[in-house]
Protein backbone atom coordinates (compact mmCIF):
# COMPACT_ATOMS: atom_id res chain seq x y z
CA UNK A 1 0.00 0.00 0.00
CA UNK A 2 2.83 2.40 0.84
CA UNK A 3 4.30 1.99 -2.73
CA UNK A 4 0.72 2.89 -4.39
CA UNK A 5 1.03 5.59 -2.11
CA UNK A 6 4.33 7.02 -3.32
CA UNK A 7 3.51 5.93 -6.93
CA UNK A 8 0.71 7.80 -6.92
CA UNK A 9 2.16 11.15 -5.02
CA UNK A 10 4.92 11.27 -7.58
CA UNK A 11 2.45 11.03 -10.66
CA UNK A 12 0.59 14.00 -9.09
CA UNK A 13 3.99 16.44 -8.58
CA UNK A 14 4.77 14.93 -12.41
CA UNK A 15 0.80 16.12 -13.19
CA UNK A 16 1.42 19.60 -11.43
CA UNK A 17 4.18 20.20 -14.21
CA UNK A 18 7.57 18.83 -12.50
CA UNK A 19 9.50 17.38 -14.14
CA UNK A 20 10.64 15.01 -11.79
CA UNK A 21 9.96 14.38 -7.75
CA UNK A 22 13.01 16.31 -7.06
CA UNK A 23 12.07 19.07 -8.92
CA UNK A 24 8.10 19.45 -7.59
CA UNK A 25 9.36 19.19 -4.23
CA UNK A 26 11.30 21.49 -4.81
CA UNK A 27 8.70 23.80 -6.21
CA UNK A 28 6.29 22.93 -3.32
CA UNK A 29 8.60 24.16 -1.00
CA UNK A 30 9.14 27.72 -2.95
CA UNK A 31 5.16 27.92 -2.74
CA UNK A 32 5.26 26.86 0.94
CA UNK A 33 7.42 29.25 1.79
CA UNK A 34 5.97 32.18 0.41
CA UNK A 35 2.22 31.11 1.68
CA UNK A 36 3.98 30.80 5.03
CA UNK A 37 5.71 34.30 4.68
CA UNK A 38 2.31 36.03 3.68
CA UNK A 39 0.28 34.36 6.72
CA UNK A 40 3.11 35.21 9.27
CA UNK A 41 3.38 38.49 8.29
CA UNK A 42 0.06 39.15 8.36
CA UNK A 43 -0.36 37.19 11.84
CA UNK A 44 2.13 39.71 13.28
CA UNK A 45 0.65 42.48 11.90
CA UNK A 46 -2.57 41.88 13.78
CA UNK A 47 -0.47 40.59 16.88
CA UNK A 48 0.66 43.65 17.06
CA UNK A 49 -2.19 45.72 17.02
CA UNK A 50 -4.53 45.52 19.58
CA UNK A 51 -6.19 49.06 20.07
CA UNK A 52 -6.35 52.33 17.42
CA UNK A 53 -3.48 54.02 18.97
CA UNK A 54 -1.36 50.70 18.57
CA UNK A 55 -2.19 51.09 15.10
CA UNK A 56 -1.57 54.68 14.59
CA UNK A 57 2.15 53.86 16.06
CA UNK A 58 2.40 51.02 13.34
CA UNK A 59 1.73 54.04 10.39
CA UNK A 60 4.07 56.36 12.29
CA UNK A 61 6.89 53.72 12.60
CA UNK A 62 6.38 53.25 8.44
CA UNK A 63 5.79 56.73 7.59
CA UNK A 64 9.64 56.75 5.80
CA UNK A 65 6.91 55.99 2.66
CA UNK A 66 6.77 58.93 -0.16
CA UNK A 67 3.58 60.38 -0.72
CA UNK A 68 2.85 58.49 -3.57
CA UNK A 69 3.64 55.04 -1.99
CA UNK A 70 1.04 56.75 0.94
CA UNK A 71 -1.73 57.02 -1.30
CA UNK A 72 -1.21 53.53 -2.67
CA UNK A 73 -1.26 52.03 0.72
CA UNK A 74 -4.51 54.50 1.94
CA UNK A 75 -6.31 53.11 -1.52
CA UNK A 76 -5.39 49.79 -0.42
CA UNK A 77 -6.65 49.83 2.68
CA UNK A 78 -10.07 51.83 1.73
CA UNK A 79 -10.56 48.66 -0.31
CA UNK A 80 -8.92 45.95 1.93
CA UNK A 81 -11.64 43.17 1.64
CA UNK A 82 -11.62 43.44 -2.24
CA UNK A 83 -7.69 43.57 -2.35
CA UNK A 84 -7.34 40.89 -0.18
CA UNK A 85 -9.54 38.90 -2.94
CA UNK A 86 -7.48 40.06 -5.81
CA UNK A 87 -4.23 39.20 -4.53
CA UNK A 88 -5.72 35.71 -3.47
CA UNK A 89 -7.44 35.49 -6.81
CA UNK A 90 -4.25 35.96 -8.27
CA UNK A 91 -2.31 33.69 -6.63
CA UNK A 92 -4.92 30.82 -7.28
CA UNK A 93 -5.36 31.79 -10.70
CA UNK A 94 -1.75 30.19 -11.20
CA UNK A 95 -2.47 27.14 -9.45
CA UNK A 96 -5.40 26.78 -11.03
CA UNK A 97 -4.06 26.80 -14.61
CA UNK A 98 -1.50 24.00 -13.78
CA UNK A 99 -2.96 21.77 -11.46
CA UNK A 100 -5.31 19.69 -13.06
CA UNK A 101 -9.41 19.53 -11.89
CA UNK A 102 -10.80 17.13 -9.48
CA UNK A 103 -12.87 14.75 -11.82
CA UNK A 104 -15.17 13.17 -9.38
CA UNK A 105 -18.13 12.82 -11.86
CA UNK A 106 -21.44 12.22 -10.90
CA UNK A 107 -21.69 11.26 -6.98
CA UNK A 108 -22.15 7.65 -6.18
CA UNK A 109 -25.78 6.49 -5.51
CA UNK A 110 -23.99 3.64 -3.34
CA UNK A 111 -21.05 4.03 -1.96
CA UNK A 112 -18.47 0.67 -2.35
CA UNK A 113 -19.22 -0.17 1.25
CA UNK A 114 -23.20 -0.46 0.58
CA UNK A 115 -22.28 -2.26 -2.89
CA UNK A 116 -21.77 -4.99 -1.53
CA UNK A 117 -24.81 -5.16 0.54
CA UNK A 118 -26.84 -4.45 -2.15
CA UNK A 119 -25.60 -8.08 -4.12
CA UNK A 120 -25.76 -9.70 -1.41
CA UNK A 121 -29.41 -8.98 -0.15
CA UNK A 122 -30.17 -9.18 -4.31
CA UNK A 123 -28.65 -12.33 -3.53
CA UNK A 124 -30.44 -13.68 -0.73
CA UNK A 125 -33.79 -12.42 -2.55
CA UNK A 126 -33.01 -14.75 -4.78
CA UNK A 127 -32.40 -17.29 -3.14
CA UNK A 128 -35.67 -17.19 -0.96
CA UNK A 129 -37.35 -17.54 -4.38
CA UNK A 130 -37.83 -13.83 -4.98
CA UNK A 131 -37.46 -13.20 -9.05
CA UNK A 132 -34.73 -11.58 -9.74
CA UNK A 133 -36.80 -8.39 -10.85
CA UNK A 134 -38.60 -7.95 -8.33
CA UNK A 135 -35.43 -8.46 -5.65
CA UNK A 136 -33.28 -5.98 -7.71
CA UNK A 137 -37.15 -3.78 -7.29
CA UNK A 138 -36.62 -4.10 -3.71
CA UNK A 139 -33.04 -3.35 -3.28
CA UNK A 140 -33.26 -0.26 -4.65
CA UNK A 141 -35.84 0.73 -2.36
CA UNK A 142 -34.13 -0.62 0.67
CA UNK A 143 -30.82 1.27 -0.22
CA UNK A 144 -32.56 4.46 -2.05
CA UNK A 145 -31.20 4.08 -5.46
CA UNK A 146 -33.15 3.69 -8.86
CA UNK A 147 -33.42 0.28 -10.25
CA UNK A 148 -31.04 1.01 -13.03
CA UNK A 149 -28.10 1.53 -10.20
CA UNK A 150 -29.09 -2.23 -8.94
CA UNK A 151 -28.80 -3.17 -12.40
CA UNK A 152 -25.45 -1.80 -12.96
CA UNK A 153 -24.22 -3.64 -9.93
CA UNK A 154 -25.44 -7.09 -10.71
CA UNK A 155 -24.09 -6.35 -13.83
CA UNK A 156 -20.45 -5.28 -13.13
CA UNK A 157 -20.66 -7.59 -9.59
CA UNK A 158 -17.81 -10.19 -11.15
CA UNK A 159 -15.38 -6.31 -10.84
CA UNK A 160 -16.16 -5.87 -7.11
CA UNK A 161 -13.02 -7.16 -5.56
CA UNK A 162 -12.75 -8.00 -1.60
CA UNK A 163 -11.64 -3.83 -1.17
CA UNK A 164 -13.37 -1.34 -4.01
CA UNK A 165 -11.77 1.58 -4.52
CA UNK A 166 -12.37 4.17 -2.52
CA UNK A 167 -14.46 7.17 -3.88
CA UNK A 168 -13.55 10.58 -3.59
CA UNK A 169 -16.75 11.29 -1.55
CA UNK A 170 -15.35 8.83 1.00
CA UNK A 171 -11.92 10.33 1.12
CA UNK A 172 -13.56 14.00 1.35
CA UNK A 173 -15.85 12.63 4.62
CA UNK A 174 -12.85 11.02 6.10
CA UNK A 175 -10.97 14.22 5.95
CA UNK A 176 -13.64 15.81 7.58
CA UNK A 177 -14.03 13.54 10.68
CA UNK A 178 -10.19 13.57 10.81
CA UNK A 179 -10.95 17.28 10.86
CA UNK A 180 -13.36 17.43 13.05
CA UNK A 181 -11.85 14.81 15.82
CA UNK A 182 -8.47 17.32 15.55
CA UNK A 183 -10.91 20.56 16.37
CA UNK A 184 -11.54 21.78 13.14
CA UNK A 185 -15.22 22.55 13.42
CA UNK A 186 -16.10 21.60 9.92
CA UNK A 187 -19.72 20.59 9.57
CA UNK A 188 -19.84 17.12 8.37
CA UNK A 189 -22.98 15.83 6.37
Amino acid sequence: MREKMVAAFDRDVRMAGAQNFEEGMEKAKMVCGILTSMIVFANNFIQEIRTVEDLRKKFDDRMSLSEREQAVLLIALENLPQMVRLGLTAFTQKFVSILPPLTTGRKPAISSGQAKEVLVYVSQLNLQGVSMPIAKTRAAQKFGCSRRTIDRLWANRSALTSESPPTIQELIDMLLRQGNADGWKMPVD
